[in-house]
């Protein structure tokens, strides 16, 4: 791909301006039944939340217990006096996420756990590699883009439990990797289609006649037509069958009752406003069409390079109000059903972190609160639900001793928070314990382990068995 095109595409997607790519799409897996939509049945339910751009773990929740917080932070520290979170002292909760932590929070009831230094351990800290593995599943062996694999592990997973398809629900599904479908012989992952808005969709008009040829056909013959002579005449078949799934799929959107709207107050984004609706319908698709079981939501604007004060406190707004609104949901059984809070999990991602310290001037130079940190490692994922055992890992005393950022950002170091958990090892807990995947299956969905696993994929045991 064209050098210049891939910055271009960067910057959209980063920007989290007017862009649809740059602000939330969501994707959601599930196969096409024709019956409509029902309360959940109780089956595990996951919302993938990725903030594209490399969210700043550092700052959002912050390690209070680090002396040397103070100095290598010195022009973007979080307050101090912070927000506490339940069970801890050697970390406090940037004040953006006051919807999340304190006396009747989600927090407090344990249904939050925060994980801090997860990462992949071989970093490039390029944006889209990064997503890639994160993505797929699949670090190579070579720190090379050829050597990436283009098959999602959302995809994989359907394949693998036999799962009749994957269809995205909404959004922007093209840039979603981790639904895509490998296209290529042998391959057992489902494919996917792409539904752009749950609403979209005029059901009053009659149904699709029954034609004398089906419609992955006629299309098959349309497209052989089309690309015949090109590198993608080969193509045409799959991409039939891909429309004709997703328009079996589209029945299951018919009469999706609706949500209560995510509060928006202080929030004037339009990119983050589209966000929160893009939330509340994945929302709407896991609780009530039975065979939806993933559904993903980008939020971008994340590579806070500068002004990271501000822009990381509106994301961080807007992150809290997401969680709150699906932690509610999940819980009103009115809206959801008995079995719904039991059978949902969120998990909160991002390609990277950031520099452990600040790309301001240091002392003594005046502070300048307008920088911002550059391209990091280690980072900080979130887990939410009923099942999630709640509280801090990797930030205490014993794995975030007191002068961990000096030492990080001083002479030998790689200006990083390291990555003392592969990412590897959270999206393995969820296969094992959420989805049910046997540990001598794992490698089916996780490519490329070695055996014996490195000390980096250790589980970190957040979720209940």
């Amino acid at each position: 791909m064209d050098l210049t095109n891939r910055r271009d595409l960067l910057k959209a997607l980063l920007a989290g301006g007017a862009c649809t790519l740059c602000s939330s799409g969501v994707s959601a897996a599930f196969f096409p039944s024709m019956r409509g939509p029902t309360p959940n049945n109780g089956t595990k339910r996951l919302l993938y939340i990725f903030l594209r751009g490399g969210n700043d773990g550092v700052n959002t929740v912050v390690p209070v217990g680090d002396s040397s917080y103070q100095t290598m932070r010195r022009n973007i520290r979080v307050d101090q006096t912070g927000l506490a979170i339940a069970g801890t002292s050697h970390a406090k909760a940037h004040p953006a996420l006051a919807q999340l932590v304190g006396p009747g929070s989600p927090d407090a009831a344990g249904r939050i756990a925060w994980l801090h230094q997860v990462g992949n351990p071989l970093g490039t800290r390029s944006h889209f590699y990064e997503m890639d593995v994160h993505e797929s599943l699949y670090v190579p062996p070579t720190q090379s883009t050829s050597a990436l694999n283009p098959e999602g592990w959302v995809a994989r997973l359907a394949g693998f439990q036999n799962w009749p398809g994957t269809v995205p629900s909404a959004g922007l599904a093209s840039f979603f990797r981790a639904f895509h479908a490998k296209l290529e012989p042998g391959s057992t992952s489902k494919v996917l289609a792409e539904v752009r808005n749950v609403d979209a969709y005029d059901f009053t008009n009659p149904p699709l006649p029954e034609p004398s040829q089906s419609i992955a056909g006629r299309l098959e013959t349309l497209l052989g037509g089309h690309l015949a002579g090109t590198p993608y005449s080969g193509a045409a078949g799959d991409v039939a069958e891909f429309a004709d799934f997703a328009l079996q799929a589209i029945p299951q959107l018919q009469n999706v009752p609706t949500l209560p709207d995510p509060p928006t107050a202080g929030i004037t984004s339009p990119s983050h406003l589209l966000f929160l609706t893009q939330i509340r319908d994945a929302m709407r698709l896991l609780a009530h069409v039975p065979d939806c079981r993933v559904a993903g939501v980008n939020f971008g604007g994340f590579d806070t390079h500068a002004d990271q004060l501000e822009s990381q406190d509106a994301l961080l707004t807007t992150l809290a109000t997401a969680l709150r609104y699906v932690d509610d949901v999940s819980q009103n059984v009115g809206l959801v059903g008995p079995l719904f809070d039991d059978a949902m999990l969120t998990l909160v991602v991002s390609e990277f972190g950031r520099t452990a310290r600040d790309n301001g001037p240091k002392d003594p130079a005046p502070i300048d609160p307008t920088v911002g940190t550059d391209h990091g490692i280690g980072n900080l994922a979130i887990a939410q639900g009923k099942k999630v055992q709640g509280g801090v890992h990797n930030c205490d005393p014993a794995t975030w001793p007191d002068g961990h950022l000096a030492a990080l950002a001083g002479t030998g170091g790689e200006n990083a928070v390291p990555a003392l958990t592969d990412f590897r090892a959270i999206y393995s807990e969820i296969l094992r314990e959420w989805f049910r995947v046997r540990p001598n299956q794992l490698h089916n969905v996780l490519l490329n382990l070695s055996d014996p696993v490195p000390p980096t994929l250790v589980e970190l045991d957040f979720l209940a068995p």
